[in-house]
């Protein structure tokens, strides 16, 4: 074979190689693209979920940083305790709660408090009938008010038990437990504090004698109908 014969095909042989070379280096950028565009989603997406984490760490915080406060109106801010106790005319005995709002300048809203009785038998504590006597209608139990000073509600309690406990003689321990939800709003959708009281009084059974009650505890007067357990403001 002649060097005329040959030269097609060295020309072929010498086209073939560049051509495979070029494809080699097309598809060596190729992959260097496919690299960098990958790289570029990776820190893309890694950016996104920082972004998303941070802004839902500070929603968060945000949101106990409210709830922090609506906790701290609810003890705060609202107060109740007993008012008075008095003898109905059917032997029950009606209690009076007050609830006031401390900073009647700040808008407080509460509902109307589930009021329930419990008196000391031996260690444990038993029920007592407890049933609402509060008069005005806006201020039944589950009524949402806004609370700005002082209100009373009253319920009657049903005490039958012989066989009370007297940590303080003559008297009935008795325990109070009142329940009530505070908010800054009057429609609110998550921003409510639960305010969960508990009251301890001892509580002079109808039909005792007040002479001997007051020999027996010193009284300087007259027994009084409940007496705090511990004061509590």
């Amino acid at each position: 074979m002649g060097f005329a014969d040959a030269l097609p095909i060295l020309l072929q042989n010498i086209f073939e190689f560049n051509l495979m070379a070029l494809n080699r280096r097309v598809g060596s950028v190729q992959r260097n693209q496919i690299i960098r565009w990958l790289i570029v989603i990776v820190l893309v997406v890694v950016t996104i979920d920082i972004c998303v984490g941070n802004y839902q760490s500070r929603l968060l915080a945000a949101k106990r940083a409210a709830q922090a406060e609506i906790e701290r109106m609810a003890w705060f801010y609202v107060r109740t305790d007993v008012d008075k106790i008095t003898y109905t005319a059917d032997n029950r005995y009606q209690l009076t709660l007050w609830i006031e709002n401390l900073f009647p300048e700040r808008e407080v809203f509460v509902m109307m408090p589930l009021v329930q009785g419990a008196v000391q038998v031996g260690p444990q504590w038993q029920e007592v009938k407890t049933t609402e006597a509060t008069r005005d209608s806006r201020l039944t139990a589950g009524s949402v008010i806004p609370l700005t000073g002082r209100i009373t509600v009253d319920w009657l309690m049903e005490i039958t038990t012989p066989n009370y406990f007297q940590a303080f003689p003559g008297y009935m321990h008795l325990q109070i437990h009142s329940q009530m939800l505070v908010s800054p709003e009057l429609e609110p959708q998550e921003h409510v504090a639960e305010r969960n009281d508990v009251i301890y009084i001892h509580l002079k059974p109808i039909g005792s004698d007040d002479n001997s009650l007051r020999i027996i505890n010193g009284f300087p007067r007259e027994a009084p109908i409940f007496i705090p357990t511990i004061p509590r403001w």
